[in-house]
């Protein structure tokens, strides 16, 4: 019997996503998918309106936010696993980008 449902897991925790569901609400992809499984989440992980939530298949497959929900259709025994990141805060990105600057000046005085 073909898989009618996207299963995902974080932690032990897995939560179910019917297909018609997911077709009522209009989820077609990874990204929608992912703004309808944040408040579900809200109780496992603080302040989870400022992470990154990325969906991954298997150890290494990565989703992309355009994957269609279609090719997602899954088990419980192979659920989608959940990726749970802190945002890059804007300040702390600026200083990255100072540092890797000035290291490149660096090596540039020195060649």
């Amino acid at each position: 019997m073909p898989a009618d449902n996207v299963h995902v897991r974080y932690n032990e925790q897995t939560i179910t996503f019917r297909r018609s569901t997911l077709e009522e609400y209009g989820i077609s992809n990874v990204e929608d998918l992912i703004e309808d499984l944040k408040p579900k989440l809200r109780k496992f992980i603080d302040k989870v309106h400022e992470k990154v939530i990325t969906l991954r298949r298997g150890e290494n497959e990565v989703l992309g936010s355009e994957t269609p929900i279609d090719g997602l259709l899954n088990t419980r025994e192979n659920a989608l696993h959940v990726v749970v990141e802190g945002k890059i805060e804007l300040e702390h990105l600026s200083l990255c980008l100072i540092f890797v600057f000035k290291l490149n000046m660096i090596w540039l005085i020195m060649i």
